[in-house]
């Protein structure tokens, strides 16, 4: 039974597959979440905003720009029976879309078979679970996607807007901006202050300036929450679970948190040096820092959910197309983010993927530094 290599290869794929549906029960069920949880998030704050609430209470549901009101006003046109599955849709098309854009940047780092890339590419549990609960993230990674290519073919107007929407989706893509600025992209960043500006604006006009004062009043709140827990797979987060509980421990995490992102950022400052100084003269030196970049400002967020995973998946890949000899800590670097959730439900605490995506970030800078990326001449 199972001898031949075809047949091993489709049991590893069904246990591959098999994990990403034990993680979704494992949320849907053991968590009690619910079928597009997240979207029902959008959604309720939206139905909070037209009947004249204010859509960020309570405190911690909805957290985005109030644009994005805009684009779930949109897919629920038709009412929440409609909304969540055009919604989940519209992530499942933009995933493949990154997916066959991502894997043909891909190829001029080196070769991943294309069986491993796809299985993985739609079965990664964090994936999985984005397209599940709603998730933003899918898009946030398209816009960034997006943009890098756009502005690599000085399109800087669009490029702008995708940055700017990224802006919008999240509060880190922000630090794209010192990307732009290594690639000297000056017009494109100059897009992406007008283009958010433009956005802001539309968002007054239809929405009212009440609401935006509402999510700027939010701001303060969202720096100092660590929401600190088992769920949330920052680095503040698993040593909270580790260390005894004090008064003032929250404190002494959150200055811990703000000396992490000093160090996220004087290294990603540090890497950017690099680039200027090589001249940053081919494409796919670009693209290794711009996944540098897309991977830095993850970990300078105090909320590291697990479907935040999605995010790690493309400097994960880069990783394996650029370095045989790692490819054996990547496999088991996969296998382990996939079979999170069961290696939860056996001890009741993971601190595996926090560990993981700092992992991730240091070889992929590592491989920046000792291999010369941004140095190469072919």
């Amino acid at each position: 039974m199972f001898n031949s290599r075809e047949e091993k290869l489709i049991l590893a794929i069904l246990l591959f597959a098999g994990a990403s549906i034990v993680s979704i029960w494992w949320l849907l069920v053991l968590t009690n979440h619910i079928l597009f949880s997240d979207y029902k998030i959008y959604y309720d704050a939206t139905l909070r905003l037209f009947e004249g609430k204010n859509p960020y209470e309570p405190y911690r549901t909805f957290i985005y720009h109030p644009f994005v009101l805009l684009m779930i006003k949109m897919f629920s046109l038709w009412g929440y029976r409609a909304g969540p599955f055009l919604w989940s849709g519209a992530l499942i098309i933009v995933w493949a879309w990154v997916g066959f854009s991502f894997r043909r940047l891909l190829l001029t780092l080196g070769d991943i078979p294309a069986l491993y890339y796809w299985v993985l590419w739609f079965f990664f549990a964090p994936v999985v679970e984005n397209i599940v609960i709603g998730q933003i993230n899918i898009f946030v990674i398209a816009v960034l996607l997006l943009g890098f290519l756009l502005a690599e073919k000085g399109k800087s107007s669009l490029a702008g807007l995708c940055f700017a929407l990224a802006i919008i989706f999240k509060l880190t893509p922000v630090m794209f901006l010192l990307y732009l600025v290594v690639v000297k992209q000056w017009r494109t960043i100059l897009w992406v202050i007008i283009w958010f500006a433009f956005l802001t604006v539309i968002t007054i006009v239809v929405l009212g300036h009440v609401v935006l004062m509402q999510y700027l009043q939010l701001m303060p709140l969202l720096s100092v929450d660590l929401a600190l827990g088992i769920y949330n797979q920052s680095i503040v987060s698993s040593l909270y679970i580790l260390m005894p509980k004090f008064m003032g421990v929250s404190k002494l995490l959150n200055l811990v948190q703000k000396l992490i992102s000093v160090y996220v950022l004087f290294e990603l400052i540090r890497v950017s040096k690099r680039a200027v100084d090589s001249a940053m003269k081919y494409r796919k030196q670009r693209f290794v820092l711009f996944v540098f970049f897309l991977m830095s400002t993850l970990l300078m967020s105090p909320l590291l959910w697990y479907h935040y995973g999605a995010y790690v998946l493309l400097p994960i890949l880069v990783l394996a197309a650029r370095t045989r000899r790692l490819r054996w800590l990547i496999v088991s670097v996969v296998l382990l983010l996939q079979f999170d959730r069961i290696i939860f439900m056996v001890m009741g605490v993971s601190l595996i993927s926090s560990i993981i995506y700092w992992l991730v970030w240091f070889f992929l800078m590592q491989n920046i530094k000792k291999q010369s990326v941004l140095q190469v001449k072919t």
